[in-house]
């Protein structure tokens, strides 16, 4: 072994561009595999840091109306009460209402933005809670009182003694009962405050099935069985939810095999890789962050050990004289073979060591990695890494033992006797695979560039240009008329508006019921409750009757549907239908007015019924919009802050941009562009590296055939042709195999999207072109530097 090793490090100083161009490869890969395979490590660890988490589920509703499946997480507050108080296998339970960017401010003119998370007591109980100051055992039992997160307090009052000081939250007065270790960035829940659920509806019967908004958690005893539990909430179903329905509502739900409501479990680890199926954590990864990662990892350790390969066949052709006299001298088949084996071991220890380094570089001066990987220790790190190491020894080890059997039959008969190793199946069907996986990386790329550019071009069937959204407009609702007639004077402000919700945010759900129709089943209406600006700021269509007028008090009473709308209910002639709230039946609403369907979720999603009815005078509301009339951002929030200013006192502008709004919604497919792009680029790097190794088998073995091409007369054009010729028709056969699994991967990645760019055929082509071209500039230049020596050099060598 310490021979092999000198041996080994001979090489290496005696042949430093072979040297060079393998450690480049293995380190270029693992610098890529080593934070990929942290990063799946990141993603897997959410929310198990809880203790029991095992024991943890989330409750959420999988419901079947008219053959149409919806399923969500926010349920009323008396399934949590009859969960806990019916079901013995359940040991805890907690409830959760979580709003971000909630206004939170002291006595001082200073506002903050923060996430609030309104929970029960028995929240402690169930996730993990460390408490720096405050007692645990009366933990939010009193109203109007609130923990805040250690960096909060720190932000807000300067150090971790706030405890007893007041603060405001969305305008009304707590008090700080205890300060909280920060809560880990690996959770599905952020905040950083955390208020009873009694200081936000503190006289309320919490056995009611009102008000979808709250999302439930139990924890279960050790022995519980979760089927025969889901199997039991049927009969919370049937003997509580539907007669509360029939007593309030007078409505009989009728169960069938169009129409069902069950409830069902979530494992809480589950939720961040695998819950995006639920509505309520759709914002959430999904497992496609695990499959993306492993597949480039494998792809790069592919690529980079065929490169090995490659090179190794090289080298040991050049040394194959070396190779018969070692076999002279009785070295036996094995033991050459563990001399190739340990040669690859070394140059992956040797390259693993070099990423290792690099990427700690890396990471130290790059905080954002590290604030969001924090959350693990080094420690828990070490597995995937040594897993990935692991996969490299047992790759070195292969493809040793490939090489080391190729070259341990030479013949001790005759050591003229040489075989073609430039023409071995093995070369063929490394250069196919390495191009393969390269064209697929870089269709990947494009056709997730189609799709992004896609999405940016798609007529969504309202304008979303230059219109600014005022968060927490409410709190100026005395002052909203004053507000917009001093916005309207400015020739940069085209419309406003407000409402309880706006495209793209949080939709609201109110159940109506087609009042005209037979089937008197309630529908769970996505709807907009907005002015009559609404329309103008946003233009919507209308394709049919009119929308709402101030000047006409009977449209308090009026709706308007979307096309969707229309559609699912099967109206006709919608103008005149009437529908009506199915909590107030005697409350009709007639629809005056039909608009063209418009997105107002991401693309993700088709384009479902929607309802929108007017504003009236004493309805809740929260956002202002706000049209400019100019390209200049600055401009146009410079002319709202004079007008907030002037009428809304000391009140906190909180404002954003509906087009960066929309934009967010798109982050992960953004991620996985700039993830897939850098990866393929690193891969067609590897890639060419391998290529040179190729390249020169063929030569060396070809270095008579061209010396006596030149003497006869051949142009080094003729002879860069011909060595080119070989390499074409493999990358030609490896992007004939690219391109099915390419159309198959990325037809199964834009199933997540309702609208979708079409896969052409120009992305192939373009994918498989660039790949191509690289390639054939590698593979050239060395092919011109062959074809360009003197042809009695060649002869001689020869």
């Amino acid at each position: 072994m310490l021979n092999d090793l000198k041996i080994i490090s001979r090489k290496i100083r005696n042949d430093k561009i072979f040297s060079l161009l393998i450690l480049s490869g293995l380190s270029l890969a693992f610098c890529v595999g080593i934070p990929l395979v942290c990063n799946i490590k990141f993603h897997e660890s959410f929310d198990r840091f809880h203790r029991d988490h095992e024991r943890i589920y989330n409750v959420y509703i999988d419901e079947i109306y008219q053959g149409t499946e919806d399923i969500y997480g926010e349920l009323p507050l008396g399934f949590g009460e009859y969960i806990q108080e019916l079901f013995p296998e359940v040991e805890s339970m907690v409830r959760t209402k979580d709003a971000s960017e909630v206004l939170i401010s002291t006595g001082k003119s200073d506002t903050w933005k923060e996430d609030v998370l309104w929970i029960d007591p028995s929240f402690k109980d169930i996730f993990h809670l460390e408490l720096l100051a405050g007692n645990k055992s009366t933990f939010l039992n009193r109203p109007h009182e609130v923990y805040i997160s250690e960096s909060l307090s720190m932000k807000i009052f300067g150090d971790l003694n706030s405890v007893g000081q007041a603060m405001k939250i969305d305008g009304k007065d707590y008090g700080v009962a205890g300060i909280f270790e920060d809560y880990p960035i690996n959770s599905h829940q952020k905040f950083s405050a955390l208020v009873s659920l009694k200081s936000r509806i503190p006289n309320n019967d919490y056995h009611t099935f009102d008000n979808y908004e709250y999302l439930t958690y139990i924890k279960l005893n050790k022995d519980a069985n979760i089927q025969e539990l889901e199997y039991k909430f049927e009969d919370l179903v049937r003997d509580y939810w539907m007669p509360w329905v029939e007593k309030n509502y007078s409505l009989k739900y009728v169960f069938n095999d169009e129409n069902s409501i069950k409830l069902k479990l979530l494992p809480v680890s589950e939720i961040h890789l695998k819950g995006s199926f639920v509505s309520s954590f759709e914002q959430e990864s999904n497992q496609s962050v695990i499959y993306i990662n492993l597949a480039i990892v494998g792809i790069l350790l592919l690529i980079a050990y065929f490169n090995l390969i490659g090179f190794a066949i090289s080298r040991a052709k050049k040394q194959q004289s070396q190779l018969f006299v070692k076999r002279c001298f009785g070295a036996s088949k094995i033991r050459i073979i563990k001399s190739f084996i340990n040669e690859n071991l070394s140059y992956t220890l040797i390259a693993f060591t070099i990423s290792l380094l690099i990427t700690y570089i890396i990471w130290r001066e790059n905080h954002l990695i590290i604030e969001d990987w924090a959350a693990l220790s080094w420690v828990q790190y070490f597995a995937p890494v040594a897993a990935l190491f692991s996969f490299a020894l047992l790759s070195a080890l292969v493809s040793g033992l490939i090489v080391g059997i190729l070259f341990a039959g030479i013949s001790l008969k005759n050591k003229n006797k040489t075989r073609n190793y430039s023409g071995f199946w093995l070369n063929q069907v490394m250069l196919v695979s390495q191009m393969a996986a390269s064209i697929i990386l870089m269709v990947g790329v494009i056709s997730i560039f189609k799709q992004i550019r896609f999405i940016s071009a798609y007529n969504l069937g309202m304008d979303t240009e230059n219109i600014v959204v005022i968060n927490h407009g409410h709190r100026i609702r005395d002052h909203y008329g004053a507000f917009k007639t001093e916005l309207k004077k400015s020739p940069l402000v085209e419309a406003v508006s407000c409402s309880n919700s706006y495209p793209f945010n949080w939709m609201s759900f109110s159940s109506y019921t087609h009042a005209d129709a037979q089937d008197q089943t309630p529908f769970p209406f996505q709807y907009f409750r907005a002015d009559s600006g609404f329309k103008r700021l946003f233009d919507i269509k209308i394709t049919e009757g009119r929308w709402f007028s101030e000047e006409i008090s009977s449209d308090e009473n009026a709706i308007v549907l979307n096309e969707a709308a229309v559609r699912k209910f099967n109206l006709n002639h919608p103008i005149g239908e009437t529908f009506y709230r199915t909590d107030a039946p005697s409350e009709k609403y007639q629809v005056i007015g039909v608009v063209k369907d418009f997105n107002f979720r991401s693309l993700h999603h088709q384009v479902e019924p929607l309802l929108l009815c007017p504003m009236k005078e004493n309805d809740w509301w929260r956002y202002i919009e706000i049209k400019g009339n100019t390209a200049s951002r600055d401009e146009l929030i410079a002319c709202i802050k004079q007008a907030w200013n002037k009428v809304a006192g000391n009140e906190y502008l909180d404002y954003s941009f509906l087009e960066d709004k929309m934009m967010h919604l798109y982050q992960k497919e953004q991620e996985i562009k700039h993830t897939l792009g850098i990866f393929s680029l690193v891969a067609i790097l590897i890639s060419c590296f391998g290529l040179l190794g190729t390249v020169l088998n063929a030569t060396l073995e070809k270095t008579k055939e061209i010396g006596i091409r030149k003497i006869n007369g051949a142009t080094i054009m003729e002879i860069v042709k011909m060595l080119d010729k070989d390499f074409l028709k493999w990358v030609v056969f490896a992007f004939v195999i690219a391109c099915p699994i390419a159309w198959y991967a990325m037809q199964k990645w834009l199933e997540n999207f309702a609208y979708k760019t079409e896969l052409s055929w120009w992305v192939f082509v373009s994918g498989g072109g660039i790949a191509v071209v690289i390639a054939l500039l590698t593979v050239s230049w060395h092919t011109w530097q062959a074809a360009s020596r003197n042809p009695i050099e060649a002869l001689r060598y020869e």
